[in-house]
């Protein structure tokens, strides 16, 4: 496990989840990523995609239920940048 800061409902998660595990004396060893969810301090979503290919490596977020993505769309819609984010 690694542990690492967020800005709240920020854009950071991606960048910040890459420097953790590249500057981890484990990086080394990993064969995948596992996430709980892709979302960190609300609304900051990981973009797997840059992930995997940022590590070169396979990245997977689990979760333990269905989103509600129409509740999810509506609460994006509340940020400036809603067109960057809901993709």
């Amino acid at each position: 496990m690694l542990w690492g800061t967020v800005e709240n409902d920020g854009s950071d998660a991606t960048n910040t989840l890459i420097d953790l595990i590249t500057n981890s004396k484990f990086f080394s060893q990993l064969h995948a990523v596992l996430l709980d969810g892709n979302a960190f301090g609300g609304f900051n979503i990981v973009g797997l995609e840059l992930l995997s290919r940022s590590l070169e490596l396979p990245c997977l977020a689990v979760m333990r239920r269905q989103p509600d993505l129409a509740a999810i769309d509506t609460a994006l819609q509340n940020f400036e940048e809603y067109e960057r984010r809901k993709t």
